[in-house]
């Protein structure tokens, strides 16, 4: 584990890296290559694998997508304090309000879909060699933004965002491809949907993770989720 003088993060140009967000306009992001270090990768993955959530919660349910949210890690705020060090025009007023690991049990994609928060830093924690088909596996961003009123459940939702995303749509795109150790922070407002998917599986060191970390305004992020809060209970 590195100690407490090294950086989890590999070195880059990160004022570059900001420019990138704000060039890439309406879509809004910036790709972050071999964003941890191999040591740090390797730990965060290993430790997610390990998980012992996956088993607690829904393994042996239908649902093809897994994720857990908000589990013990010294290693996940660590970064985002790096990150948040880093990209101080991005993130530098934000905290880190949420983070979910996500692991897909089956081939296929994740529904458009917006996030709640006002940037995600997805990490792609599966080794290449377990990608079948490197032409797959990724994310796309489309040219539609939810509005700063749309509740959580109408921009969280891919059988109301499909429509949303169709009636507001200037036909533009992007779609980022898959890489191990690969972070994408975009601006969490940006529709998107985890695009179709080639992966060994079989176990949880071969299905396809990735980390969503995500930042915001604390009050603002609870503001969002309050209206839903009775249902918890």
């Amino acid at each position: 584990m590195p100690t407490l003088s090294a950086s989890y993060l590999t070195p880059r140009d990160w004022a570059a890296a900001e420019r990138q967000f704000y060039d890439t306009r309406p879509f809004n992001f910036t790709t972050l290559d071999d964003l941890l270090t191999e040591e740090s990768c390797g730990e965060l993955r290993d430790a997610i694998v390990a998980n012992k959530g996956w088993g607690f919660l829904n393994v042996a349910a239908k649902e093809r997508v897994l994720f857990i949210r908000n589990f013990s890690s010294t290693l996940i705020p660590d970064v985002a304090g790096e990150l948040k060090a880093k990209l101080p025009n991005l993130l530098g007023n934000l905290e880190l309000v949420e983070y979910s690991a996500f692991m897909n049990r089956e081939n296929d994609g994740l529904g458009i879909h917006s996030d709640n928060g006002q940037f995600t830093l997805n990490l792609y924690l599966t080794p290449d060699e377990f990608n079948l088909d490197p032409a797959t596996g990724g994310m796309t961003l489309f040219d539609v933004k939810r509005a700063s009123d749309q509740p959580l459940h109408e921009f969280n939702s891919a059988e109301r965002c499909t429509p949303y995303v169709r009636e507001r749509t200037r036909g533009q795109a992007v779609m980022i491809g898959y890489k191990y150790n690969r972070g994408i922070l975009f601006d969490a407002s940006t529709f998107h949907a985890a695009d179709r998917m080639r992966f060994r599986g079989g176990h949880a060191r071969s299905h396809r993770i990735n980390l969503a970390l995500r930042f915001d305004d604390r009050q603002a992020f609870r503001n969002r989720v309050a209206a839903y809060s009775h249902f918890n209970h």
